[in-house]
């Protein structure tokens, strides 16, 4: 793959690999990324990408970066909750330009503080008649008021507070995904060691107790690799 720049320190991820991470079907992600065709009464209508796209140069080479997938992660809760592509779209561009910032919801003001976000989105929609988009608002703000619990716990921010660093086991912070190390992709988090590779090892029957030794690792770093790994395959 060819790029015109670096994107060591960014976390590039292909659809799939994406989309295991978070835990969402592809075939959602991919639509959710590209946009999609749709058709109705005879006519072929097409519906945008739900994000910004950080590289319209990855966008064609099938890949999100960190910052895409932590948006993409955000967005499926709001559709489980049952907030429209199109209000999330609304809400997104009213987001952004409240924030300052290409990728809102990838944001800690807006995982930790999202329900006054929100009510500023209202207070500029009150004139509009479109009262399926302040009744989908609600819905978000529903989502946002759990953020603080759900999506703080399971970040780390940097300066300019977009997400840097995600823990993809709610609840467990021993393996981390960081777009700095092990270009972006599951590593324990003590050790740095990528967790894919150390359970393909145990798969093909070698003992934790070998793994351990051959990596100069705790073995509670290399169970703490098989037990992520296990736990994502479950999840597939």
């Amino acid at each position: 793959m060819e790029t015109s720049g670096s994107y060591i320190g960014v976390g590039l991820y292909t659809y799939a690999e994406a989309a295991r991470l978070i835990r969402i079907p592809t075939a959602r992600l991919r639509r959710w990324v590209n946009g999609y065709t749709v058709p109705i009464r005879g006519q072929l209508r097409h519906h945008s990408s739900v994000i910004q796209h950080s590289s319209n140069e990855l966008h064609e080479y099938g890949m999100v970066t960190f910052v895409e997938m932590i948006e993409l992660l955000l967005i499926d809760r709001f559709r489980d909750s049952g907030v429209s592509l199109q209000n999330i779209r609304r809400a997104s561009a009213e987001m952004a330009a409240i924030l300052e910032t290409d990728h809102p919801f990838a944001v800690r003001t807006l995982h930790s503080d999202g329900k006054h976000i929100i009510a500023r989105i209202k207070e500029r929609a009150d004139n509009s008649a479109v009262k399926g988009y302040l009744s989908d608002l609600s819905h978000m703000q529903g989502v946002l008021d759990l953020a603080e619990e759900y999506f703080i716990p399971r970040f780390n921010y940097d300066v300019s507070s977009l997400a840097e660093r995600f823990y993809p086991i709610e609840g467990d912070r021993t393996v981390v995904v960081d777009p700095r190390r092990a270009y972006g992709q599951p590593i324990v988090a003590r050790s740095g060691l990528p967790t894919y590779p150390l359970y393909q090892m145990y798969l093909a029957g070698e003992s934790v107790t070998n793994i351990a030794k051959w990596y100069h690792a705790s073995r509670d770093d290399i169970r703490a690799a098989i037990k992520f790994e296990q736990t994502m395959a479950v999840a597939a």
